[in-house]
């Protein structure tokens, strides 16, 4: 199971108590973790991961996993407690030539040196009001990708919005997964928002 980090903390923690509890009378073991996706891509998106066992207590655990340093919650049955991981020097940065979205590596010059980019939040908006920042320093992750938001990219010359094809890349999907919906017809409307409400591909991946 997956949602947003805000779960925990929904209704004072009602929510999130109902549905491990729900969970456990259903017979499942259960554990949970925060994991962000900046470990694995170049995107910030801090998510709670529920893994439920049928029939009590797995052989071993899943969780804790991490690629980057930090602090994430942990609780297995009723123990809650800090876990801590070691960095992670390959952060995916959006400029890499290595990253994992190749459009946003513009070379300057027809050369091989990669065109800093720094992302924006509401390229299309810049007079909206905003809480928080608006612009990322270099090397930062993207924003998070929500289906209502829209996100960009400013290269030093101009602030452009990401194309549905990086959103998808920054949520792990292979380009085929994205050609296959394109060519079924789905509007870019559409392909913004299935990125957005979509799980991070290689965060799943390490999981499973």
């Amino acid at each position: 199971l997956e949602n947003v980090k805000g779960l925990l903390n929904h209704a004072g923690g009602t929510t999130f108590t109902t549905i491990l509890n729900t969970l456990g009378e259903l017979g499942y073991w259960w554990e949970f973790q925060i994991l962000n996706s900046d470990g694995y891509v170049a995107q910030n998106r801090e998510r709670v991961f529920i893994i439920g066992h049928l029939g009590g207590k797995p052989r071993r655990a899943i969780f804790p996993i991490g690629r980057k340093g930090g602090n994430t919650i942990k609780q297995i049955g009723n123990i809650v407690k800090t876990e801590s991981f070691g960095g992670n020097p390959q952060r995916g940065r959006v400029y890499s030539p290595e990253g994992l979205s190749p459009t946003l590596n513009t070379a300057q010059g027809g050369g091989r040196i990669p065109k800093v980019v720094i992302p924006v939040l509401t390229p299309n908006r810049l007079v909206k009001r905003q809480n928080g920042r608006r612009f990322k320093e270099d090397g930062e992750p993207m924003f998070t990708l929500t289906a209502q938001d829209r996100h960009g990219i400013y290269d030093g010359d101009r602030i452009r919005e990401l194309t549905p094809l990086e959103c998808f890349r920054l949520q792990g999907f292979p380009d085929e997964f994205f050609h296959r919906a394109r060519a079924a017809g789905v509007s870019d409307r559409q392909l913004y928002k299935q990125a957005g409400n979509a799980v991070t591909v290689n965060v799943v991946y390490e999981i499973a």
